[in-house]
């Protein structure tokens, strides 16, 4: 991987180093690369700052969980929420951690004063490539305030020369239907729904993306069959809703 100015790489895994056949070898891969190290599966939170070499640093950091196959003086229901920012003075990568552990007393997730050094612990880490970005030239338009754009989802409609049938899809029914199906139904109700229309061809079963699914929420429009898919995304949504009220 190459190195950038601005970019740090962060690697999560699900087993300690500890676990691997080649951990030796892996570490010493990670250590050149990377600047923090996240794992879990043992459930015993813990941090450890390593130097790999001057100006460069690598935090190793275990992670709880929110639900340990037991739960006793060793091991408790905890989380971590991490926070990385820029520290000006050294002008490195920031790392916060802010533990969180089970009060069962309270039966509630509080401040953990006591793993990982304490609530509200930041290290500053050795961090070669995260570093203060150039400015802009003067000349350039930096957007700020109300200048700044609204983020926006593209919603591709059909042209009406693909359509058949004796009349088009309305424009804004299409993005409705669009944004119903992709974000109050799930990927199971989704796939019933495409596979009942006959829209699913086996060749595209091994790889079903949700690029594929657009494109054969698309051709369903394009083939006059755009009543019946909003038809049977209503039908799903009601039975959602009254299996709800039935438990």
């Amino acid at each position: 991987m190459n190195e950038a100015i601005g970019e740090e790489l962060v690697v999560l895994t699900h087993h300690p180093l500890d676990w691997y056949a080649d951990s030796a070898e892996t570490k010493r891969f990670l250590r050149s690369r990377a600047r923090v190290f996240i794992s879990g599966h043992e459930h015993l939170a813990a941090v450890d700052v390593q130097n790999v070499e001057p100006g460069r640093d690598l935090m190793m950091l275990a992670a709880g969980a929110t639900t340990p196959d037991s739960f006793d003086d060793t091991y408790t229901y905890a989380y971590n929420i991490i926070q990385f920012d820029w520290d000006e003075n050294d002008d490195a990568l920031a790392v916060t951690l802010y533990a969180r552990a089970w009060n069962d007393d309270m039966k509630r997730f509080e401040s953990d004063d006591v793993r990982l050094g304490g609530h509200g612990q930041r290290t500053v880490l050795g961090s070669p490539n995260f570093l203060k970005a150039t400015r802009p030239s003067i000349g350039a338009r930096v957007k700020t305030g109300q200048d700044v754009e609204p983020a926006s989802v593209e919603i591709i409609l059909p042209p009406e020369e693909e359509m058949t049938g004796s009349s088009r899809v309305d424009e804004t029914e299409y993005q409705n239907l669009h944004l119903r199906f992709f974000r109050d139904l799930t990927e199971g109700e989704r796939l019933r729904i495409l596979v009942g229309l006959d829209a699913v061809p086996n060749e595209n079963m091994d790889h079903f993306t949700h690029e594929t699914e657009s494109k054969l929420f698309r051709n369903i429009a394009k083939m006059n069959r755009f009543d019946q898919l909003r038809e049977k995304v209503e039908e799903a949504l009601t039975k959602r809703k009254t299996n709800k009220d039935n438990q």
